[in-house]
């Protein structure tokens, strides 16, 4: 399926919901200019990628405070373009990548995981990664994200905190990679907000 001109939204006023599901190797959503936005104005909004299921959103991808997103099982994908941001509405996002599965952006942008809103990321399993080009701040509205089984987190460098952030990196090759291209290129900044911990643990790195 090919995305026109403008944002494409899953979950558009609050009260309402949307869905959408990309399941199985060839099939694909392709916006390749737009924002692809989970969760719009306090709406419910929830995007499953499956089995080999692939989704671009060339302008970013948008997860609101009532966003769910899955990525699971090796091959599926999103690849969210110029920007990566979750926890953009008053409320949780959701984000679950696990058996192989992958989210990337392209751009050297900055990517909040917690904004307005809050935000769960979890990361598991050998081969799923998340991949966020440029600066990642976590926690500024409240963020918790786990890196576990295998899997991977890769960014250029990450501030952790303003708001109350927790970073867990567990298990044996799960890994936390800060590739530089800042002069910062780990920042924790616990704040009358909240406490900002990072654990590596249990054979992590």
């Amino acid at each position: 399926m090919q995305g026109g001109a403008g944002n494409s939204i899953i979950g558009n006023d609050s009260g309402a919901s949307g869905s959408a599901v990309v399941d199985g190797a060839g099939s694909k959503w392709t916006m390749a200019t737009s924002v692809l936005v989970v969760g719009r104005n306090q709406a419910t909004g929830s995007l499953s990628i499956t089995n080999g299921g692939q989704v671009t959103s060339g302008g970013g991808g948008n997860i609101g405070g009532h966003g769910t997103v899955m990525v699971d099982g090796a091959g599926s994908s999103w690849n969210a373009g110029d920007q990566f941001d979750a926890g953009t509405s008053t409320g949780t996002a959701m984000v679950n990548i696990t058996h192989g599965g992958t989210v990337t952006a392209n751009s050297s942008s900055l990517h909040q995981i917690g904004g307005v809103g809050s935000a769960n990321v979890t990361v598991s399993d050998s081969g799923s990664s998340l991949t966020l080009p440029g600066t990642v701040q976590i926690g500024l509205g409240g963020a918790v994200v786990k890196v576990l089984n295998g899997a991977a987190f890769t960014s250029d460098s990450m501030g952790i905190g303003i708001g109350s952030a927790q970073v867990t990196v567990d298990g044996a090759g799960s890994t936390l990679n800060l590739t530089g291209g800042s002069s910062n290129g780990l920042v924790i900044d616990a704040t009358v907000a909240g406490p900002a911990t990072l654990s590596v643990q249990n054979g992590a790195r």
